[in-house]
């Protein structure tokens, strides 16, 4: 049975093998979390000039049984870069790999199955702590309707693949068991999170997401698990 350590230690080094795809020189990764995702931040020289990153090792078969799950994100990934195109709504920007692709899969002969790992823009934040006030939840409900408005008029790219939530469904689909020395991160990551226009303020109205630059536990993204 592997320890928590030694867990994110195999991560690590799929981590360093994925940023191989990667047109990002130098890079320095500083671990944040192992929960659904393993996470890092990579500060790294971009085609730009130095920048900071977020690197996501994603747990296999998340996304439900014989799911691909390299298209189910690589389809989480096509809906922010639609969010960023068709809103105004500040949500992470996905970082492509040389050839151009979304994601990335590694392997290692210390893990048991291929990892599909996926790069973000860094974005900047802070965790609210305070209870929320009935401005933020305002804000909050705004915003998800304007998701929801969104999700109703996009046309999905073909092989678009996501869990279907549906009123009435008795219980979520598949959800794999965590291994041994797996957690629940207990803190968000604020920049991993939705973020509003600016002049709004930040809240966490629930144990599980937020309002405002929305901070939610480590890797996920617009309801990822």
């Amino acid at each position: 049975m592997l320890s928590n350590r030694q867990q994110v230690a195999r991560m690590r080094h799929l981590a360093v093998r994925a940023l191989d795809a990667y047109p990002l020189a130098d890079p320095e990764l500083r671990f944040i979390a192992h929960g659904e995702n393993t996470t890092f931040r990579v500060d790294a020289t971009a085609p730009g000039g130095r920048d900071r990153f977020l690197l996501r090792v994603h747990r296999p078969a998340r996304h439900g049984r014989d799911v691909d799950s390299a298209a189910a994100i690589g389809s989480e990934l096509d809906w922010l870069t639609a969010l960023r195109a068709d809103t105004d709504l500040l949500v992470p920007e996905p970082f492509r790999t040389t050839k151009g692709n979304l994601t990335t899969v590694v392997t290692s002969k210390d893990v048991l199955e291929p990892r599909v790992c996926s790069v973000l823009r860094w974005m900047d934040g802070r965790a609210r702590t305070a209870a929320p006030r009935p401005v933020h939840l305002h804000r909050l409900g705004s915003v998800i309707a304007r998701l929801h408005n969104h999700a109703s008029q996009w046309r999905a790219p073909p092989g678009f693949v996501r869990i279907r939530y549906r009123a009435g469904q008795p219980r979520l689909p598949h959800r794999p068991r965590r291994g041994a020395g797996e957690r629940r991160p207990l803190t968000g990551c604020p920049h991993q999170g939705l973020r509003y226009p600016p002049g709004h303020a930040r809240v966490r109205p629930a144990a599980d997401g937020a309002s405002q630059p929305m901070a939610l536990p480590a890797g996920r993204i617009l309801g990822d698990h």
